[in-house]
């Protein structure tokens, strides 16, 4: 690991910093800055993206970045940080508490470090490759249940997947469409959600998510059952028994 355990626990700061930063705008007035996506930003994902690159840049030489609001930095090494300043920004925006950081390291862009931050509660996810999944040093595992009519099913997906909603909608217990992909699977790598699926995302939506679930020991697949990579569109998360059953249900509406 490029890290050592000293350097580890100064990302855990850098990524609780980065939060309180966005606490220091959350329920302030905000600017939009739109997007050709159609999404938009406001000055809290900027100064936070802002603040992570700068601390980020002095703990690996030569990493590279790739980011929502500054796009891709390339660097000089295999390493990567991805960053997602604020994941749910239009929760943030509109005063709604659920949201979150979330830093990625990756080698040869497979994640290795996870760590997504949420400010509300000062819940810190945090997954290593081999070395298991933890929030606020406690460990992490995948939900149990092996029946999705049983399961919490937490989605995002955009308006012209909904038939990915309606696919599954009578093959759950409830379902979840909070608006931060990135907390959403930090919560079913805590068993608190028994499964995600997410479609039209980006990597910095995904990235530590995945190292999380993993390191839960969940499973996580794209629609076409492949490890997903920074291309990747679509996913489903959660433990063997219900990524095998959502991926039959959707397996219609899986060109996405």
């Amino acid at each position: 690991m490029p890290l050592s355990q000293e350097e580890i626990e100064k990302l855990h700061i850098i990524v609780k910093n980065a939060g309180d930063i966005l606490m220091g705008f959350y329920q302030t007035q905000l600017d939009r800055y739109h997007k050709e996506d159609g999404s938009f930003a406001t000055q809290a994902d900027h100064a936070s993206e802002k603040y992570l690159i700068e601390e980020l840049s002095k703990m690996i030489p030569g990493a590279g970045f790739y980011t929502e609001e500054t796009g891709i930095i390339d660097g000089t090494s295999e390493y990567s940080w991805v960053i997602d300043p604020l994941d749910g920004t239009t929760n943030f925006a509109a005063g709604i508490p659920y949201f979150c950081v979330s830093v990625a390291l990756t080698c040869h862009n497979e994640p290795v470090v996870g760590c997504i931050y949420n400010p509300m509660t000062r819940e810190l996810f945090y997954a290593e490759k081999g070395k298991g999944a933890y929030c606020n040093g406690n460990r992490l595992a995948a939900s149990n249940i092996k029946e999705s009519k049983r399961a919490i099913l937490a989605i995002e997906c955009a308006e012209e997947d909904f038939a990915v909603v309606t696919s599954v909608w009578d093959f759950s217990s409830s379902i979840r469409l909070c608006g931060a992909s990135a907390l959403d699977i930090a919560y079913c790598a805590a068993g608190r959600y028994d499964a995600v699926i997410l479609t039209q995302f980006k990597w910095w939506d995904i990235a530590a998510g995945i190292i999380l679930i993993k390191e839960a020991h969940g499973f996580i697949v794209t629609f076409e059952d492949k490890v997903p990579d920074f291309s990747s569109k679509s996913i489903v998360a959660g433990n063997l028994f219900l990524v095998d059953q959502y991926l039959e249900l959707i397996k219609d509406v899986n060109s996405i």
